[in-house]
């Protein structure tokens, strides 16, 4: 399966919900006492909204103000951490339990944990629900394969995060060549065994589909070491490098592979564009809840990869608003690309029963189901998100 471009009028309309939505006020920009960049040796918490109080604000309308129109009475704007509530329904695999029992263990007892403490950390985390979560449509026999390389590439990405650029690439390279099949791991190694043994068995059971799977995170890999990724200015080329480095295309990948699915080259070009909008979603979600995580390690000193690439900071700097502000205005953002990938599915669905009468489409559903299959894993990213001990560290 060819790979699918982005074209510029596809993050144009991603850029645009943003744009619209994150425009500043002139106010907001006065009211900022403190810029961002001087803000990075203080913790998250202590940063401060604008100096404007909410006690302030009039109880009732102002009649020429912005809380009416006309003779219509609008609720004045009142901040709430707590986002919107999400369009899109939230699933878990039948096997979700059993599964995630399964993987922990193997993690636990297999993975090199530099110590007890790590090893914890992760069972806290509860990772492999991420899986479950996210393809609850996978098929029985292939969702243990599914979740764990999902699971191991976090896993790796963690590993990679404490690493320069250069030594990241050095050990991706030779993992590739491991999840590829053309080198044997040292079985002292393992990074190297599970990573050969994993890939292994997936290729055993749809080699066509593993390999797309291996094609997908070896741009994933190489974005993520990419110097360029340090060069984002702006909210359009941070979500054009996320969408690269992010695992989109990866995790779209395993769900074609799990939920075996055949998607034609002409269909994938279709639906490249939900797959843009899945892919901002799904990186602006993990910003929010990341990014204290994020802004720790950036002042304990990250090393040469680990540049504060973040959409909240972005946002942040971008408008002159608080972190807590951002935060908000970027959860308006997740709502509204919910709502434009409704729209946009719908629009396709139509298009497809359209093609279907006059016998031009393809008649096996798949891509329905991978329209309803990506819409799972954004609903199922933001659900794991709002708990995971990943992002919400409890020591």
């Amino acid at each position: 399966m060819n790979a699918t471009i982005v074209d510029e009028s596809t993050w144009e309309g991603i850029h645009t919900v943003i744009v619209h939505l994150s425009f500043p006020h002139p106010k907001a920009i006065v009211a900022s006492q403190t810029s961002i960049d001087d803000t990075h040796d203080m913790e998250p918490q202590e940063l401060q909204e604008p100096q404007e109080s909410l006690d302030s604000h009039p109880e009732k309308p102002v009649v020429n103000g912005s809380a009416t129109n006309g003779n219509v009475r609008k609720p004045l704007y009142t901040p709430d951490d707590q986002p919107y509530a999400s369009r899109f329904e939230v699933a878990s695999h039948p096997r979700a339990d059993e599964v995630c029992a399964e993987l922990d263990a193997f993690f636990a007892t297999y993975w090199p944990w530099p110590n007890e403490k790590a090893r914890q950390k992760f069972l806290a985390t509860d990772t492999n629900r991420w899986g479950c979560w996210s393809l609850p449509l996978v098929k029985d026999d292939r969702i243990v394969d599914s979740v764990k390389v999902n699971t191991l590439l976090f896993l790796l990405d963690d590993i990679a995060e404490n690493m320069s650029l250069e030594e990241g690439k050095v050990f991706y390279q030779r993992l590739i060549l491991l999840a590829l099949g053309k080198a044997v791991p040292n079985r002292e190694d393992a990074y190297e065994w599970i990573t050969y043994d994993t890939f292994a068995s997936m290729r055993a059971v749809d080699e066509e589909q593993t390999n797309a799977i291996v094609q997908d995170a070896i741009l994933c890999i190489t974005a993520q070491v990419d110097p360029a990724r340090k060069q984002c200015v702006g909210m359009g080329q941070l979500l054009r490098q996320r969408y690269k480095e992010g695992g989109v295309r990866f995790v779209a990948s395993v769900i074609r592979y799990g939920m075996d699915l055949r998607i034609s080259d002409a269909s994938m070009e279709k639906i490249k564009q939900m797959e843009v909008i899945y892919s901002s979603f799904g990186m602006i979600v993990n910003d929010i809840y990341s990014y204290h995580k994020e802004l720790r390690a950036y002042k304990e000193g990250g090393m040469e990869g680990g540049e504060l690439l973040n959409a909240v900071e972005m946002q942040a700097h971008e408008t002159g608003t608080s972190y807590p502000a951002a935060k908000r205005v970027l959860w308006v953002v997740c709502r509204e690309l919910e709502l434009l990938y409704l729209d946009k599915a719908q629009a396709l669905t139509r298009e497809m029963d359209v093609e279907g009468l006059e016998g031009k489409g393809e008649k096996n559903g798949d891509m329905r189901s991978y329209l309803k299959a990506l819409e799972y894993v954004m609903s199922g990213n933001e659900k794991w998100s709002e708990y995971t001990e990943r992002y919400h560290e409890t020591d």
